[in-house]
């Protein structure tokens, strides 16, 4: 008994002296990384017990598990709140804040900001034909719908970055950003195989024959060379505008914007062409055509039997035209459609007239408007194998 008491008072006299009390460390100071992946809370580290949770880590998108710390579950690159498609999430531009899956789109841009798979205004371009229509969509898609006969609809080009398409008969033509040129369709008179090669701005289609102004000016028609509408094209002048009517055209000088016209004149389409200048644009119809001026008035000339001359207020402004058969439509203000001539499949009266376009195509006998609130388009008149039936928004 007395040695375990010597023991005990040995112990207690060894205690004494004044240490202090230990104390355990604090790990939940933020400076801590309790998880031992190199990040404290301090540092962003969003969840100290998981060693698999810090900035930069991979976060994949899909497990409700936000790996990398952005309050987002997947990689969020450009900080807009949702994730990368390249890690599974929704956003099909990462590194763009304004785009994403919902957000608000802005028109005309040539951009998806809401990921949807096309720009909210989705047609920059549309031609109607004789019983097909065409359209280029903001993507430089080509879609066409209707007659398929003459494979004018199934034959189109496949590829993005197209920026224009005209539509004649039973065949189309395009051209795009590279300013290659293609056509396809109806072949009987060389409107698909004498297609030219080189680089242009602009084509014209009408009913068997086609023309073109290359990046130099000149303008080259090619296909049906009954009336000389091929061979009869003009030369030694630069040109900003060409319309190929059924059996003539006619172009506007780029310097002065002098009118020239050439092939059948049956209706004096030849021969009443203003003579004077200042011509920004041109198109042809069957026997009759007309031109915007620099002053945004219009003067028309040729065969008027049906009205398709006679505008219903010439004094403007306007911002374009189209006729292909013997209905002229226009767009005065920039938005305003307005249509006269031929009206036998009510390509005139059953016109979108309260209905604001960014542009117009007439067709044979129909005709299509791209609507300036939504981009979509809008057809009227024969709907004869879905001519007039877009087959999408």
């Amino acid at each position: 008994m007395i040695f375990r008491s010597t023991i005990v008072l040995a112990l207690a006299a060894g205690c004494s002296g004044g240490d202090k009390t230990f104390v355990p460390t604090d790990d939940s100071e933020p400076t801590t990384d309790l998880d031992g992946d190199g990040w404290s809370l301090a540092d962003g580290d969003c969840d100290d017990d998981d060693d698999r949770r810090f900035p930069g880590a991979n976060d994949v998108a899909g497990d409700e598990i936000d790996q990398n710390c952005d309050d987002v579950d997947g990689l969020d690159a450009d900080s807009d709140g949702m994730a990368g498609q390249g890690s599974g999430g929704e956003d099909c531009n990462d590194d763009d804040d304004s785009i994403f899956l919902g957000a608000p789109e802005v028109g005309w841009d040539d951009i998806d900001q809401n990921c949807d798979g096309r720009d909210q205004f989705d047609f920059k371009s549309l031609s109607a034909g004789f019983d097909h229509t065409c359209a280029v969509d903001t993507t430089g898609l080509i879609k066409c719908f209707g007659n398929d006969a003459f494979t004018q609809v199934s034959a189109r080009p496949i590829d993005e970055g197209w920026d224009q398409v005209c539509s004649g008969k039973s065949f189309s033509c395009a051209v795009a950003a590279d300013r290659r040129l293609a056509c396809w369709g109806d072949d009987e008179k060389n409107q698909v195989a004498d297609t030219p090669a080189g680089q242009f701005t602009q084509v014209s289609c009408t009913h068997e024959f086609a023309c073109a102004i290359d990046t130099t000016g000149a303008v080259l028609c090619w296909g049906d060379d009954a009336r000389s509408q091929v061979t009869d094209a003009p030369t030694g002048f630069q040109f900003d505008s060409v319309a190929a009517g059924r059996d003539h055209g006619c172009a506007a000088t780029r310097t002065t914007g002098q009118i020239t016209c050439w092939g059948s004149d049956a209706s004096d389409q030849i021969k009443d062409r203003p003579i004077t200048d200042g011509f920004v644009s041109v198109i042809a119809g069957a026997q009759h055509s007309c031109g915007v001026r620099e002053d945004l008035g219009l003067d028309c000339w040729g065969d008027n039997n049906l009205g398709q001359c006679s505008s219903p207020d010439d004094s403007g402004p306007f911002a374009m035209l189209s006729s292909t058969n013997n209905t002229t439509c226009s767009l005065r203000n920039g938005v305003e459609l307005e249509c006269w001539g031929l009206d036998s499949q009510f390509q005139v009266t059953d016109a979108p007239t309260g209905v604001n376009a960014r542009f117009v195509a007439m067709g044979h006998d129909h005709g299509c408007i791209i609507r300036a609130d939504d981009g979509e388009l809008q057809c009227w008149g024969k709907d004869t194998d879905g001519r007039a039936s877009p087959p999408w928004p």
